[in-house]
């Protein structure tokens, strides 16, 4: 691409904050209070175990769909830019997954929507990282503070008390967090306003035609040569998710006992 597109820094970094707090903070109230106290009405016996599962098939679900996102994002050409329609149809996506969720009657299902969650999450993270390469040269580190310093630390630390106000009323706060997911990442989206990448398609066609092969998933799955840090980031969280189940079983027992009886109360 020769004329690289820039958004204006007074567009782009109140997009770089509102648009991780609004995934993240909603994602991380459900993780740690809503999963754990739904599977503790579902299946109390095996509530240990399956916190593990979720947890471990999670983080597969997240690392490919991450990079598959990333993939497609970078070959998409439209009106919206190549970023926004993606993070659209994950944001409406994990909202779907999160109504879903709350209506389980039995694990599978809740299963099912969680790892269809994790991946139209992805799609919303993966793409909206991107939004960084739009910052003019000279604001690159602000909208790096904006994203990662403001719109993460708000996120990990601005949820979680309103969430815990809905660990009685569980069910309810999946559905009403994963609106506010929907709605945050699209003020975010109807900020920044990514402009129009249908330019780049002349210059995509007289691009040589690469074969569908092998060869071309390396283009999503990099070997591991080049993705060697990403691959053994990914390995960590899965032997620390693995190590934190079998040492923390006393605390999060009780954690899921009171979420279960607080539920009961106001059954």
């Amino acid at each position: 691409m020769n004329n690289k597109i820039t958004i204006p820094i007074t567009r782009l970094v109140p997009g770089l904050i509102i648009g991780p707090a609004s995934w993240l903070g909603p994602y991380i109230v459900m993780n740690s209070l809503f999963l754990p106290a739904m599977l503790q009405v579902l299946d109390p016996e095996n509530k240990i175990q399956l916190v593990a599962l979720f947890a471990s098939m999670g983080m597969i679900v997240a690392a490919i769909s991450n990079m598959v996102a990333g993939a497609l994002s970078d070959r998409t050409h439209s009106r919206f830019g190549s970023r926004t329609p993606w993070i659209m149809v994950g944001a409406l996506c994990f909202m779907s997954s999160m109504v879903g969720a709350s209506f389980s009657t039995g694990i599978p299902m809740l299963l099912a929507c969680w790892m269809v969650g994790q991946a139209a999450l992805n799609f919303i993270v993966a793409p909206m990282i991107a939004w960084l390469d739009f910052a003019p040269e000279k604001y690159k580190g602000t909208a790096s503070s904006a994203y990662g310093g403001l719109g993460m630390a708000l996120g990990n630390n601005g949820f979680i008390v309103v969430g815990a106000l809905f660990l009685s009323q569980f069910r309810l706060g999946f559905i009403i967090f994963g609106v506010v997911a929907f709605i945050g990442t699209l003020i975010a989206v109807l900020i920044v306003r990514e402009p129009s990448n249908k330019g780049e398609v002349a210059e995509a066609a007289a691009a040589p035609k690469e074969k569908v092969s092998l060869s071309a998933l390396r283009h999503v799955f990099p070997g591991w040569s080049v993705g060697r840090d990403y691959y053994l980031a990914f390995i960590g969280k899965m032997f620390q998710g693995r190590i934190a189940t079998v040492h923390v079983k006393t605390p999060l027992r009780k954690s899921l006992s009171a979420g279960a009886l607080l539920s009961r109360r106001n059954v």
